[in-house]
């Protein structure tokens, strides 16, 4: 099938049926991954897009986002993302790619993400 990554729409910020909410801030220090010739690549601007339409608890949105390749998508120019990913049972989470890995960072205390820099220095 048509990889959904390469749409060029991007989803930034709301909230699905089931309470998950994301929110997406700019990091421009974040390293994606590399896309490969799988069919589970999506592009950084997809990440909200598929975690909403698909998911309801931050669980499921991590497990989702460990089974897939996260590029920067839409351009080498467009700015990198990270998200803030909360759920109806309380649940919250601060999600980013350093250095192509995936890091996610416990946010049920301070609820709230910025723009730049990472997530940690903020702490």
């Amino acid at each position: 099938g048509k990889d959904p990554g390469s749409q060029n729409i991007a989803t930034l910020d709301g909230i699905n049926e089931e309470g998950l909410t994301v929110s997406t801030n700019v990091h421009h220090s974040a390293e994606y991954q590399t896309k490969t010739s799988a069919s589970n690549n999506i592009g950084h601007h997809q990440v909200a897009k598929h975690l909403l339409a698909q998911y309801s608890t931050v669980k499921e949105a991590i497990d989702y986002l460990k089974g897939v390749r996260v590029y920067r998508g839409l351009s080498e120019k467009a700015p990198g993302s990270h998200w803030l990913v909360a759920d109806s049972n309380g649940d919250a989470v601060t999600i980013e790619f350093i250095d192509g890995e995936l890091k996610v960072y416990n946010n049920n205390n301070v609820g709230v993400l910025t723009n730049d820099p990472s997530f940690d220095w903020h702490l």
